[in-house]
């Protein structure tokens, strides 16, 4: 996509990833060059005619990141940034691992885990893992005021709380927040007589978090009732959203359809992942060795509160991204959480067998009684094989279908398996090397998930961009359509009528598209626009929408359009998932442009859609419009 069109050669990769490019650095970027010329933007002129910049929650400019250090280049600041979040989500959860009673060992082992899991790993780059990486702080902060109730470590608990919601990605947030009270209703039930004084600390310590976050809240929760953001969200029905139960087999293999540097999806058909599916979605592998140390530490006779509070918070977070029943209509109903990816909840499964391959990895496997050893190596071998010869049955069966290098790598999951199969089974016997090959079998499956570049092409160079900077003025904005993606123009100080916000301001999308809610309303030009009342009496055209029960079946349904029979529009894209990855593949047209289009499908297609399929169907174009005969 431009502007690297040029200067990269296009190679596989998950579309998720490329928001860090196409809005995260952009955002960025704007707030380091005013930050160095000594002032701080709160309004921000680049995209959508102006928006207020200090409310774009997920630019993040208020947490310590983002100012702590805008002194340094993008290249720079990102492999700081990624360094500072694995270690926060590391060095958090091994202190709540040891708090809990595991050994260093143990902590070392949970801290592995999270820090280097699938979640962390894959949404690196994004402020997702900005506010992730702190769910153990979280959870640390509310044991610690737990076991000794006192000010500073209510202090403590709302530096944490403070930093999640400054983190940039409220979804998250919320996710995170919601476990953390969860675990201190936890901690609160099996407390003793200072319970009271524990209850009223923590939630002194949530609102001083509140209050830290409040340059961050209160803008962005006085934009928020002016945007399209619940619309879009409505539209999307994010609340039935929820991965393929084919995504349990990546708890075990992660790379069982592919990875972002080999393909992200060279064997998703094979296991009915669908094309919507995208890797850093399903991303959650937490590697064998620990899946091995956390059934030990519930093969117990007596597991213990917290083992079981863990486990059933991975299973709940396993069972939330796989939508079990009843839990989308519960996100339905519940206010603010409709709004939230539940896929995201996958990040409890992976924290969850951190802290309980922490709690297992001090036990013997020797220790067990001997009918609960009997039943771990029946079932651990029962599993192994079963995952192991379904997943090369159904490689064998499309061999014919793949490439060399696919079938290579097919191979190579499989021995990856069973490497990782024998290594557990040694680590539960003996405890050698738990660590070492926990860490090892985290990173061959996280190398190239997050792919790079050069720095010299991280925003090249154009003839074109560079004639449009030349012209730009206080007063002029472009509508860049296909020259640049919305949001691009920041980096070259160029201003674009388009423009993607967490929230985009509900007014200018009905002035721009006729109505709200669009998640996508700048990538087609697509929107219903009644700029003159309808004067012939033409039947109207039918169109593909994507109503929420369409979008939570991946399904199509019809709907009426609202433009008369004389301006048909182009047929939409197949109901797929509702994720930007998938709405960027359709591009923006400049009014006059679309206006021009149109008419000229009109005088092919209201004489009869079969011409106007084979005028386009000559020009190499996928896309019909289906307007009906006028004898029809």
């Amino acid at each position: 996509m431009p502007p690297w069109s040029g200067f990269l050669v296009p190679r596989p990769g998950a579309g998720l990833l490329a928001d860090q490019l196409l809005y995260l650095a952009p955002w960025r970027q704007f707030l380091r060059e005013e930050l160095l010329t000594g002032s701080f933007p709160l309004w921000n002129p680049f995209i959508l005619g102006g928006v207020p910049f200090a409310a774009c929650v997920q630019a993040a400019p208020f947490h310590p990141l983002s100012w702590g250090l805008f002194w340094l280049s993008a290249v720079p600041y990102s492999l700081v940034a990624a360094f500072l979040k694995v270690f926060a989500a590391a060095f958090f959860t091994g202190l709540h691992a040891r708090r809990l009673g595991a050994s260093a060992r143990g902590a070392a082992v949970a801290a592995l885990v999270f820090g280097l899991g699938g979640f962390i790993v894959a949404w690196l780059g994004h402020p997702h893992s900005t506010v992730a990486c702190l769910l153990p702080a979280l959870f640390w902060t509310l044991g610690r005021l737990s076991d000794e109730p006192s000010a500073p470590r209510a202090a403590a608990l709302g530096l944490a709380v403070g930093l999640v919601l400054l983190g940039g990605h409220p979804p998250t947030a919320l996710h995170v927040l919601g476990a953390a009270g969860a675990y201190a209703l936890f901690l609160f039930a099996g407390g003793g007589p200072g319970r009271a004084r524990f209850a009223a600390l923590a939630a002194a310590g949530a609102a001083l978090g509140a209050c830290l976050a409040a340059p961050a809240l209160l803008p962005f929760l006085e934009y928020h009732p002016l945007s399209a953001t619940a619309k879009s969200a409505a539209s999307l029905a994010r609340w039935g959203t929820s991965l393929s139960p084919w995504t349990a087999l990546h708890l075990f293999m992660p790379l069982a359809s592919g990875s972002p540097a080999l393909g992200a999806e060279v064997l998703g058909g094979m296991f009915r992942l669908g094309p919507e599916s995208n890797f850093v979605e399903r991303a959650a592998w937490t590697g064998i060795v620990p899946l091995a140390l956390a059934a030990l530490a519930l093969l117990k006779k007596r597991p213990g509160r917290e083992a079981a509070f863990h486990a059933g918070l991975a299973l709940f977070g396993l069972a939330a991204a796989l939508g079990a029943p009843p839990l989308p209509w519960l996100w339905k109903i519940i206010p603010g959480v409709s709004a939230a990816n539940p896929t995201r909840l996958i990040m409890l499964w992976t924290f969850g067998v951190a802290v309980l391959a922490a709690l297992g990895s001090d036990l013997e496997l020797n220790d067990l009684p001997l009918t609960a050893r009997q039943k771990a190596h029946a079932t651990a071998f029962v599993l192994a094989v079963t995952l192991g010869l379904f997943y090369w049955a159904t490689v064998w069966n499309h061999l014919d279908e793949l490439e060399l290098t696919e079938s290579f790598f097919a191979t190579f999951v499989v021995a990856l398996f069973v490497a990782e199969c024998a290594a557990a089974g040694r680590v539960a016997r003996r405890r050698e090397g738990a660590v070492g090959l926990t860490a090892l079998f985290l990173l061959i499956p996280a190398l190239g998930v997050n792919t790079s570049a050069p720095a010299s092409t991280f925003y090249p160079a154009h003839a074109s961009i560079a004639a449009l900077k030349d012209a730009a003025g206080e007063g002029r904005a472009f509508a860049l359509g296909r020259a640049l993606e919305p949001d691009l123009g920041m980096p070259f100080r160029v201003r674009d009528a388009r423009g993607r916000d967490f929230a985009t301001p509900r007014l200018y999308e009905e002035l721009v598209t006729g109505r709200s809610g669009d998640f996508d309303f700048w990538s087609g030009g697509e929107g219903c626009r009644r700029t003159r009342p309808c004067s012939r009496s033409a039947p109207r055209p039918r169109r593909r929408s994507r109503s929420p029960a369409c979008r939570a079946t991946g399904s199509t349904s019809t709907a009426t359009a609202c433009t008369c029979s004389a301006r048909p529009r182009p047929r939409r894209a197949r109901c797929s998932s509702p994720s930007r990855s998938a709405g960027r593949r359709r591009r923006f047209w400049p009014p006059c442009a679309r206006r021009a289009s149109i008419r000229r499908r009109a005088s092919i297609s209201t004489a009869c859609p079969r011409a106007a399929r084979r005028r386009r169907g000559a020009r190499g174009s996928s896309r019909t419009a289906r307007t009906p005969c006028p004898s029809r």
